[in-house]
């Protein structure tokens, strides 16, 4: 019925976080992240030392993550095609 070659197909595959793929993925995933957590630990200081309402800071951080908000599901179709 099957030949050796047919089984060969499930034989036991590697586990999926040891995939290059799948560590670059989560690499650029964290990459992403870094970028907003690391500027928002310096904004209670830039708000005091600037006179700056912590309001305007909370817009800030909208504007710096809104663009990649509306962006990436538009980038991730068109990288899968």
């Amino acid at each position: 019925m099957n030949s050796p070659e047919d089984n060969s197909q499930f034989e036991r595959q590697r586990p999926v976080y040891l995939e290059i793929n799948f560590q670059i993925i989560c690499a650029v995933v964290l990459i992403a992240v870094i970028g907003v957590s690391s500027v928002t630990q310096a904004f209670p200081k830039l708000a005091k030392d600037l006179n700056i309402n912590p309001i305007n800071l909370g817009l800030l951080i909208t504007a710096f993550t809104l663009p990649s908000l509306i962006l990436e599901p538009i980038i991730g179709v068109l990288a899968d095609r």
